[in-house]
C-alpha cells in the first residue's frame, strides 16, 4: 500500500511538472508558491521512501541492498516510454513540404542555399546527436548513480532514517571539503555560499 500510494503521489508530480512545462508563465507569487509545495513534496517522499526501505530491511528482515537498488532504479525504465509518447503527441516531426514552410520567415523562403528538406535533415541530425551525447553522458553516471544509492540503502540497514538523511542532505559540504582536499579546488564566494 505505501509504494502504491508513493507510485501515485510520484505520477501526480510528473503530471503537474509536465502542465506546467507546457503552460504560460505564471504569476511571480503562484510559481513561488509552487514551488515550496513541490519541496515539501519531494522531501516527503524522500522521507517516505527511506522509512520504507527501512521497514522493508527491519519489518520484512530483507537485508538485499544491491538487489533493491536495483530493483528500484530499474523502474526508472518506465519512464522511457512515457517520454517517447509524450515527444510523438506534443513534438510531432513535420510530415510534409507545406508542413515545413508553413513556419518560414520571408528571409528563409528566400534563402536558396537550404530548402526546407535540408533544413529538416540538418535538424534530426543535430536531435540524433544530443541524444548520443545524453547517452553517454547517462551510461558515464550509472555506476556512480548506482553506488551511491547502494551505500544509502546499507546505511538504512545499519543506521536510523535520520542519520541517514542527514548525511545525504550534507553531501554538498562532503563535496566542497573533498574537491578541496583532492582535487585542490579553490573556494570563493560563489562556491562557499551555494550550499
Amino acid at each position: 500500500a505505501a509504494v502504491e500510494s508513493l507510485s501515485r503521489c510520484t505520477a501526480s508530480l510528473s503530471s503537474l511538472s509536465a502542465h506546467l512545462t507546457r503552460s504560460p508563465t505564471m504569476p511571480g507569487s503562484s510559481a513561488w508558491t509552487l514551488g515550496v509545495v513541490l519541496v515539501i513534496a519531494v522531501a516527503l517522499i524522500w522521507s517516505a521512501s527511506t522509512v520504507l526501505v527501512q521497514a522493508i530491511f527491519s519489518t520484512l528482515e530483507f537485508e538485499r541492498p544491491v538487489f533493491l537498488t536495483y530493483v528500484a532504479n530499474s523502474c526508472f525504465v518506465i519512464l522511457l516510454p512515457i517520454k517517447a509518447l509524450r515527444s510523438a503527441v506534443y513534438d510531432p516531426p513535420a510530415t510534409g513540404l507545406l508542413d515545413q514552410t508553413a513556419a518560414l520567415t520571408p528571409a528563409e523562403e528566400l534563402d536558396e542555399a537550404t530548402g526546407p528538406t535540408e533544413r529538416g535533415a540538418a535538424e534530426r541530425a543535430s536531435r540524433r546527436s544530443a541524444r548520443l551525447a545524453a547517452g553517454r553522458g547517462a551510461l558515464a553516471l550509472c555506476p556512480v548513480w548506482f553506488a551511491a544509492n547502494v551505500t544509502y540503502n546499507v546505511s538504512l540497514a545499519h543506521t536510523t532514517v535520520t542519520t541517514s538523511t542527514v548525511l545525504a542532505s550534507s553531501s554538498a559540504a562532503f563535496t566542497l571539503l573533498l574537491s578541496i582536499a583532492l582535487l585542490g579546488e579553490h573556494v570563493g564566494a560563489d562556491r562557499s555560499t551555494a550550499f
